[in-house]
């Protein structure tokens, strides 16, 4: 968001646009899988959405001023939610690629395929690169808000029963800017 941008928001909104940023932060210093599973608990799974939405809420309200339960704040709380949420689970991918070294072999990243694919993540469908290339240190999912892209780590036996090919070193498009780049 732009300095523009945030001058025209009502007062409101620029609470709750503090209120998501400080989270957000917290999320980042405290690990994001943790600090998720501190807010809507251990036993909840994080894929259901609605669930774990629901109980992140109702764990906010707790924090937030009589004044400050709107329906804008909601609606902030909820876009961190969503970016806390995809950075948890890409979080575990990764976690579970560096784990499984051996056997990765390449990594695939993916996007949903429909019409809220942005055109900058829409150009990374499909790129697919040996699980040790150097682009995939720069490739910190979400870029960002409501970002839907994924890894997907590739066994030799996979590539070769998908007919999947490398992508050409000068067909790697540039990172899409956002939040860690």
């Amino acid at each position: 968001m732009t300095r523009k941008d945030f001058d025209k928001l009502s007062d409101d909104d620029k609470r709750a646009s503090f209120t998501v940023t400080a989270l957000r932060n917290t999320s980042k210093s405290l690990g994001r899988v943790q600090r998720l599973k501190e807010l809507i608990g251990e036993t909840l799974d994080i894929r259901d959405e609605e669930k774990a939405w629901e109980a992140y809420w109702q764990k906010a309200k707790v924090y937030l001023r009589e004044e400050e339960k709107t329906s804008a704040t909601k609606t902030a709380l909820f876009v961190s939610f969503r970016y806390a949420r995809q950075s948890a689970y890409s979080f575990g991918i990764d976690q579970e690629i560096a784990d499984n070294k051996s056997s990765t072999y390449a990594i695939r990243l993916v996007t949903q395929e429909d019409t809220r694919v942005r055109s900058s993540h829409r150009k990374w469908h499909g790129v697919t690169l040996p699980a040790d290339h150097k682009v995939w240190k720069d490739v910190k999912l979400p870029w960002d808000f409501n970002c839907r892209c994924l890894k997907k780590a590739l066994t030799r036996a996979e590539m070769r029963a998908g007919g999947v090919r490398f992508t050409p070193e000068n067909e790697i498009p540039p990172i899409p800017e956002g939040f860690d780049t």
